[in-house]
């Protein structure tokens, strides 16, 4: 929004394949992926990093671990944020034998966090901005499905337009692996 003052802005979260399409057919002038891809009439770079994490209480059996993994966590009820879709799939992958409660509303599923015993979902990058709640450890899933680099693109034909953003991310410390 700073970069564009004056446009309208929007947003959508969407599967990559959608995002691909709609940046191609000019719905979209920038998206955000979770891998790189192969067409050749797009300009990417790597936005950022970000790994899941458990939050649980403290007095949790697997608070003292620094990192565990999804064979650990599988059968366990967990809260998820439904709109955070990319990792929602990633763990129905993993945890074959738990239940996801997954949840529309971020509100309400910080209430549900905030006055639960169960586990719930969070990220590196939630922990960063400081959504931590009182009693609660949070932990590292180790396993590499765990992981995700986003990547921004935009069609190579609009490069020198959206430049401004690409730099500006180069001179920012997104990365953190």
């Amino acid at each position: 929004q700073e970069r564009f003052r004056g446009m309208a802005l929007t947003s959508e979260i969407a599967r990559d394949d959608r995002l691909l399409s709609g940046l191609q057919n000019r719905t979209y002038q920038l998206v955000l992926l979770h891998e790189v891809p192969s067409a050749p009439d797009l300009f990417v770079q790597p936005f950022l990093d970000e790994r899941l994490c458990i939050t649980i209480p403290a007095n949790h059996p697997l608070a003292g671990r620094t990192e565990v993994s999804f064979r650990e966590l599988d059968g366990m009820s967990i809260l998820a944020h439904r709109n955070a879709a990319f990792w929602v799939e990633i763990c129905r992958q993993n945890l074959p034998h738990s239940t996801l409660l997954a949840q529309d509303n971020l509100e309400i599923l910080h209430e549900l966090v905030d006055s639960s015993t169960l586990p719930a979902f969070s990220s590196d990058r939630a922990v960063e901005r400081g959504c931590v709640s009182d009693g609660r450890v949070t932990i590292p899933i180790r396993d590499p499905a765990a992981y995700a680099t986003y990547y921004l693109a935009c069609l190579h034909t609009e490069k020198t337009r959206f430049r401004p953003v690409f730099d500006d991310i180069n001179s920012a410390v997104y990365l953190t692996h």
